[in-house]
């Protein structure tokens, strides 16, 4: 089991109220030098079946187009629950079982370079990624979970 230690700690940025569902935002820092809490795809798995319920799942355009507003349009990038399970057949379902009525792949996506890109991260528009890809050149990497409201979680280093 993935655990989350106590180094890494979680606060509601803010709230806001759109389509019937309430989103917050929760930025998770990591108060050592490590990178531990920057996660991979089951790792931000882990995390929101932990905390949550699970990754996030994007029913529609209306929902594809909150998470943009709430990320101020900036190219961010999100890990969603959106993975391929039986990989050669590009078989798409959500984390939490669903399958898949609504897509948003950017232009080219899903590529599956090498063979082995079977998790998808949103950067405006939806790509498929290593499922072990860490984030951690970038200075925007989130991942989205989902409860009775989403919450959009980044992942940053803090210089001890």
């Amino acid at each position: 089991a993935f655990l989350f230690p106590n180094y890494c700690t979680y606060y509601c940025l803010f709230t806001q109220q759109a389509l019937g569902h309430q989103y917050n935002v929760r930025l998770t820092l990591d108060m050592t030098s490590d990178r531990r809490c920057i996660l991979n795809w089951t790792g931000a798995q882990s995390y929101c079946r932990t905390y949550y319920e699970d990754l996030s799942t994007i029913t529609s355009q209306e929902e594809q187009d909150m998470l943009i507003q709430l990320s101020g349009g900036n190219q961010i990038f999100q890990w969603i629950g959106l993975y391929s399970h039986i990989q050669h057949t590009r078989n798409w379902l959500w984390s939490d079982g669903n399958s898949v009525s609504f897509t948003d792949w950017d232009k080219g996506q899903p590529n599956n370079v090498n063979g082995s890109q079977y998790c998808v991260a949103t950067i405006n528009k939806w790509n498929d990624y290593y499922c072990n890809y860490l984030f951690e050149n970038q200075s925007n990497a989130f991942f989205l979970c989902v409860n009775i409201w989403a919450a959009l979680c980044k992942s940053s280093q803090i210089m001890t």
